[in-house]
């Protein structure tokens, strides 16, 4: 997952991650010309809008997400707010136990 913001040295690795697209042009006079351009050029991955972000995993295609802040998620802050009991109970009610970290 990639957020907008990057150094210029990462973005220039996503945007080779992204790949080229190869156009095909037909001209006035019935010549095709073939050219090469990247699907996101790294000034653009840079500066993407604050509620998008690139997703890449595996062998499938790239994917550009909308996201929110979970701060402005109504959902998390109603979940933020809960006090944490040391077990989460999931709605098909099966528990997890805290493991934790050291």
């Amino acid at each position: 997952m990639f957020y907008p913001g990057l150094s210029l040295e990462t973005a220039t690795q996503v945007e080779r991650m992204l790949g080229r697209e190869v156009i095909h042009e037909v001209k006035w006079d019935g010549n095709t010309q073939e050219k090469q351009q990247n699907l996101l050029n790294a000034d653009r991955i840079r500066t993407l809008p604050d509620n998008q972000a690139i997703f890449l995993t595996g062998n499938k295609e790239a994917i550009l997400l909308e996201t929110q802040k979970s701060f402005e998620n109504k959902l998390f802050i109603k979940m933020m707010k809960r006090k944490y009991s040391g077990t989460i109970q999931r709605r098909n009610h099966s528990e997890f136990k805290r493991v934790p970290l050291k």
